[in-house]
């Protein structure tokens, strides 16, 4: 069986994309803690952490039990994008 298939008929595909924003995120914050005075750095963090936040949202909106769950981590994503674009700002002002 193929990773294709393995990844289609098991629906994995929100969690590997999970684990990919996962990953980065650890990375930035040990670039944000290494170099805390470079904006870029930590406005990707949240940028990216953001998207995180609302694919999770995303994921526990379909579920009936957890709409509400859902929908806070959806805010709580775009709020921190909101954050990092104006790090970004700031960053190359």
């Amino acid at each position: 069986m193929k990773w294709n298939e393995i990844i289609k008929n098991n629906k994995l595909l929100p969690d590997l994309i999970n684990v990919i924003l996962g990953i980065a995120v650890i990375v930035l914050f040990v670039l944000v803690i290494l170099m805390p005075s470079n904006y870029v750095i930590m406005a990707s963090l949240m940028i990216v952490a953001g998207i995180m936040n609302l694919s999770n949202g995303f994921r526990k909106a379909r579920v009936n039990s957890q709409k509400g769950i859902g929908m806070f981590f959806g805010i709580v994503g775009f709020v921190l994008i909101a954050f990092g674009l104006y790090y970004l700002r700031i960053a190359f002002a």
